[in-house]
């Protein structure tokens, strides 16, 4: 049984949901991104390659980001396997300027994938 004082706590993952291996992430902060605001993004790591990884560790080391050792606990990498899932057109950029819980449910969402 749950205790009365933790029924309404919220997690992280309460504004994300997952229908058929795609994640649905509403933000608690809206996104301005290249003129236009994000209210929720939209991720499918299901189709994600083998080439999506390799690509994004190229990226890194072209940004003098070093090499990747462990994905799932590196930020960068997260990162960027993020924006490789993501629908919408953003840019690793974007996950800079959103909002901080925002940003931790998104790496939350794509290191608990990385680790499955």
């Amino acid at each position: 049984m749950i205790p009365e004082e933790n029924k309404n706590l919220n997690t992280e993952l309460d504004t994300a949901t997952e229908i058929n291996g795609s994640e649905t992430v509403k933000l608690k902060k809206p996104l301005d991104y290249n003129g236009h605001v994000y209210t929720e993004l939209h991720f499918n790591f299901n189709d994600l390659t083998g080439r999506d990884s390799m690509e994004v560790q190229q990226e890194m080391v072209q940004r003098k980001k070093g090499v990747v050792i462990v994905g799932a606990l590196n930020n960068d990498y997260i990162v960027g396997i993020a924006a490789k899932a993501c629908q919408e057109p953003i840019g690793i950029d974007a996950f800079m300027a959103m909002g901080l819980k925002d940003y931790n449910s998104i790496t939350e969402i794509t290191r608990n994938f990385l680790l499955k």
